[in-house]
C-alpha cells in the first residue's frame, strides 16, 4: 500500500472514532480508548447476560409454582366435580324416594276416636264431654288443613273463651 493512503486511512478511522454517535456513549479517540470502550460494553454484556440469566432461572421457578398450582387447582376441581356427581345423584334418588313416599300417602287423620262416655267415667260433666267433642273435631279439621297445606294457622292452639281442657293421656295421640 502506498503511505498516502495508508495515512488517510488511519485519519478516516480516527475521524470516525473522534466523532460522537447519537446514543451518548463515549468515543474512543485511540487504540487505548477504543480497547477500553469495549471493554467497557464487554462489561455491560456480560453484566446483561448474567441478569438475563437470573431473570430466566426466576421464570423457570415460577413457570414451576404455577404449573404445579395448576396441576392442584385441576386435581382439586376433579375431586369435587364428583363429589358434586355423587351428590346430585344422592338427590335425585332422595326425589325419587320422596315421590314414592308421598304417592299413596292417606293424609286421614289417624288418631283414635275418645268416646263421650270416657269424659263421663272420668267425672266431667255433659258440658264438659260436649266441649271435648268439639275440641277433638277442631283438632281433626286443623291436622286435615295443615297436612294438605291449605291453612298455616292452627286453630286448635286458640282456646279464648273456650273451656280449659285438663291434662288426660287419651288425648296424647291428638
Amino acid at each position: 500500500m502506498e503511505p498516502s493512503r495508508c495515512s488517510r486511512g488511519d485519519e478516516g478511522r480516527k475521524r470516525k472514532l473522534e466523532a460522537s454517535n447519537n446514543e451518548g456513549s463515549p468515543v474512543a479517540s485511540d487504540d487505548m480508548g477504543l480497547k477500553a470502550f469495549l471493554d467497557q460494553h464487554s462489561e455491560q454484556m456480560r453484566r446483561m447476560q448474567s441478569q438475563i440469566a437470573g431473570l430466566m432461572a426466576i421464570n423457570i421457578t415460577l413457570q414451576a409454582r404455577l404449573d404445579g398450582q395448576a396441576e392442584s387447582q385441576a386435581q382439586e376441581v376433579n375431586g369435587l366435580r364428583e363429589k358434586c356427581d355423587v351428590l346430585e345423584s344422592k338427590c335425585g334418588s332422595l326425589e325419587r324416594s320422596i315421590q314414592v313416599l308421598t304417592k299413596d300417602v292417606s293424609w286421614s287423620y289417624s288418631a283414635p276416636s275418645i268416646p263421650r262416655s270416657h269424659w263421663i267415667e272420668q267425672g266431667r260433666d255433659e258440658e264438659y264431654a260436649d266441649n271435648m267433642e268439639e275440641c277433638l273435631e277442631r283438632f281433626k279439621g286443623d291436622v286435615n288443613s295443615i297436612r294438605n297445606g291449605e291453612e298455616n294457622y292452627c286453630g286448635c292452639l286458640y282456646h279464648e273463651g273456650l273451656m280449659e281442657v285438663l291434662h288426660d293421656d287419651a288425648l296424647l295421640p291428638h
